[in-house]
């Protein structure tokens, strides 16, 4: 990653007044997560959740949020197959190892970016409501028009009630190579190779079976200038198969336009700003 150098004489009011935008977005961001936070505590509460909410830990994982979506490409949520299920489609082919121990490999990876991929993801209850995830996952390009070898790790935790799952996550990127990675690797401005990024992800049940969904955060919290990251997707789950349409956006309106450039060579419709498509087509087996 070809990263532009700065020194503190080069452009001293521009910069001073970038430094200040990127300060105001990062705390606007931080200032929406903190509020994301305590409204998802009270609309978990017991007073918001219906009477008839299983209490057991195996049926709350069946009834109380009935999305069976694993979340966007950013921010997961801490959904896992059950133990011996399978699921085949778009974005993942996962098995549950056990009911708390999801495998997969993502086709969409494969098929756009030429990667071979393999993701572990481990969910444990809390309570009837929470859930705590981890999620390790390793890329690598082959032959392919995209160069990019990688690894991530990301933990997630979750509030759910029947009409609103909210998920707070926590992630690192480590690029090995990335010559020419995919849309999530944006120019950092630095020499990290790595990013730190946080987001949630706000699951609504709109009626039964069609949910809406919101995605906000950061990326590259270590970057020169941190990412804003929005997303948003619609879905629907039938009977064994879930099918989910959105995008989200990430971009960094605070970077000086004589500055900006293209990451890794990879055709953008703007600089400085990418835009991730959202899709899940899954059939459960």
């Amino acid at each position: 990653m070809n990263s532009i150098p700065f020194s503190d004489s080069e452009f001293p009011v521009e910069t001073l007044g970038r430094i200040v935008q990127t300060q105001k977005l990062r705390t606007r961001v931080m200032k929406i997560i903190l509020f994301s936070i305590m409204y998802s505590i009270l609309w978990s509460s017991p007073t918001n959740a219906k009477e008839d909410v299983p209490q057991s830990l195996a049926a709350a994982h069946k009834e109380i949020f009935k999305s069976k979506s694993i979340g966007h490409i950013l921010t997961p949520n801490t959904n896992v197959l059950q133990k011996g299920e399978l699921s085949a489609g778009s974005l993942y082919l996962g098995y549950g190892a056990t009911d708390s121990l999801t495998v997969a490999t993502s086709p969409f990876l494969y098929l756009s970016y030429g990667m071979h991929n393999l993701f572990l993801r481990l969910s444990q209850f809390i309570d009837d409501s929470k859930r705590l995830a981890f999620e390790l996952g390793y890329y690598k390009s082959f032959g392919h028009s995209y160069q990019m070898e990688a690894s991530s790790a990301k933990a997630t935790f979750s509030i759910e009630s029947p009409l609103y799952r909210f998920n707070l996550s926590t992630s690192v990127y480590s690029y090995f190579d990335d010559t020419r990675p995919f849309s999530l690797r944006m120019e950092p401005y630095n020499s990290d190779t790595y990013s730190l990024n946080l987001s949630t992800l706000h699951e609504f049940a709109l009626r039964k079976n069609l949910f809406l969904n919101f995605e906000i955060g950061s990326l590259g919290l270590n970057y020169h200038y941190p990412y804003l990251h929005l997303g948003t997707s619609v879905a629907y789950q039938f009977e064994k198969l879930f099918v989910g349409l959105g995008a989200s956006v990430t971009t960094a309106p605070q970077i000086p336009p004589e500055r900006s450039q293209f990451y890794g060579s990879v055709d953008q419709t703007w600089k400085n700003s990418q835009v991730h498509p959202e899709i899940q087509l899954q059939y459960f087996f």
